[in-house]
């Protein structure tokens, strides 16, 4: 049933009437997060319209304009997080699907600030911890983290699906020759300073 149902959120990236380099991911995105709730959380036709592809990658089109004034970066994966209270669950994966991992972690929503390990078979440390230099998300739906070295981000979108539950969409990349969040400014502009906890 699942199977059938999640096969009906994808965006037909071919037919989209703008930028089509973020629709692969917003897809991948929406398909791990309705598999790890279980149910369509994500689709073209969500009533809420935070849920809905098309907004979705109308902001996921945001973060890859941000990114391509700044200088030149690589997307390395994209990862999904769902919360629930103050735990993060969820898992990366490259843009091809090749290789993923698992990570877990804990979001202070009051601070705006999260912390994530994960794991890696294709990192020779095996892993390592996404918001160890700095992480934060605002009030506009946007977050930003560095990590392992300064050169590493993640920026990306958060929502609430259900009470207190929620998800962080984000693609993961490289490089920021100075700080993430110098760099990705106006695009991101912080409410707590990115004070890791």
């Amino acid at each position: 049933m699942l199977l059938l149902a999640t096969t009906a959120f994808a965006l037909d990236c071919a037919n989209l009437p703008f930028d089509t380099d973020a629709c692969p991911l917003v897809n991948a995105a929406a398909e791990r997060v309705n598999s790890a709730a279980g149910e369509v959380v994500i689709s073209d036709g969500a009533s809420a319209a935070r849920l809905n592809t098309h907004t979705i990658h109308a902001r996921f089109v945001e973060i890859l304009d941000a990114l391509d004034s700044r200088a030149a970066w690589t997307p390395d994966s994209t990862w999904m997080a769902s919360y629930a209270g103050s735990t993060l669950t969820g898992q990366w994966s490259t843009p091809t699907g090749t290789a993923s991992g698992d990570m877990d972690g804990f979001i202070d929503m009051p601070g705006r600030t999260f912390y994530v390990t994960y794991d890696s078979a294709i990192d020779p440390l095996g892993g390592g911890v996404y918001g160890n230099h700095y992480a934060e998300f605002n009030t506009a739906g946007r977050l930003l983290t560095q990590y392992d070295v300064p050169e590493k981000f993640v920026a990306g979108i958060w929502m609430r699906t259900r009470g207190r539950n929620g998800v962080f969409l984000s693609i993961e990349g490289g490089f920021c020759p100075n700080s993430a969040e110098d760099d990705m400014q106006p695009w991101f502009v912080g409410d707590s300073g990115g004070v890791v906890l």
